[in-house]
């Protein structure tokens, strides 16, 4: 099996900066030109699926009503964004200023992915829903199935992390960009990471 993660497009410049796990702001528009839309033509997918939240889902709707309209897609909460809880839409100054949160906001980064942002999803609550998600993928795919999903820079990560057996840390020194496609085989016995952060949108319009 193959899985092809496209991570959503960029959100608008107030989110520069902010934690954005599973508030719900739409991206910035964008125009698919010919270099991905022809590549998108010829990887030939069976399956598609996207996280729920509007900035990863209107961009699954468009390809699928566009360039895929003979696949159902899938809406799956379980391929959301992290909870930030009490963060989420906060600036790291802005976190790092309230005096209760201090020591908190310290662990989280100089210990990342140990603890958690207050009220929110640790890292292991994160891991076994998306563990959950690619568990059951693989229980209903054949061989030659290629998955195309549609989801958050976070959740990118943690599949590389799984189906590579990395640390999750690791995978934050591996660029990622917005629009970026991500591609990994998946096969008894043997798992292997196809491309990493390809821009397939650098072409004419």
């Amino acid at each position: 099996m193959k899985i092809t993660c496209l991570r959503h497009p960029a959100l608008p410049e107030a989110w520069t900066g902010r934690f954005l796990g599973q508030m719900d702001p739409r991206s910035v528009p964008i125009e698919l030109k010919s270099s991905f839309t022809s590549r998108l033509a010829s990887e030939s997918y069976t399956k598609i699926f996207s996280s729920d939240l509007v900035r990863c889902s209107e961009l699954a709707h468009f390809i699928q009503g566009n360039y895929l309209s003979n696949l159902k897609l899938t809406e799956d909460t379980r391929i959301r964004e992290i909870s930030f809880g009490l963060w989420e839409g906060k600036t790291y100054q802005e976190i790092s200023e309230v005096e209760e949160w201090k020591d908190q906001y310290k662990l989280f980064i100089q210990e990342f992915p140990k603890y958690a942002a207050p009220e929110a999803e640790s890292n292991q609550e994160f891991h076994k829903r998306i563990s959950d998600f690619l568990n059951e993928l693989h229980k209903s795919s054949h061989k030659e199935d290629h998955v195309l999903i549609v989801t958050h820079a976070g959740v990118i990560r943690q599949f590389a992390s799984i189906v590579l057996g990395i640390e999750l840390g690791t995978t934050f020194s591996m660029q990622l960009n917005y629009l970026s496609m991500n591609q990994f085989i998946i096969e008894k016995g043997f798992t292997s990471l196809v491309t990493w952060n390809e821009d397939w949108n650098l072409g004419v319009s």
